[in-house]
């Protein structure tokens, strides 16, 4: 018998955690090469943009942290 995870609701399906695990790892990836490709320009005007990134991919990173483990 599979141990549940007490932080786990019962609806919460093992496939969407996964799903949902996949797609927040591929937005962490593609938000550090966008804040990777404005560091290169070296512009100020991108100032913005670069703490919008930052801030996305550290919040992303939070709810990655959050999500329930299946033994991953």
């Amino acid at each position: 018998m599979r141990k549940l995870n007490k932080n786990l609701r019962p609806d919460v399906d093992e496939m969407q955690v996964k799903e949902l695990r996949e797609k927040l790892i591929r937005e962490i990836s593609d938000c550090q090469r966008q804040l990777s490709e404005l560091k290169l320009e070296n512009n100020q005007l991108n100032f913005a943009k670069m703490q919008t990134l930052k801030n996305f991919i550290s919040a992303r990173e939070t709810m990655l942290r959050n999500l329930p483990s299946y033994g991953i």
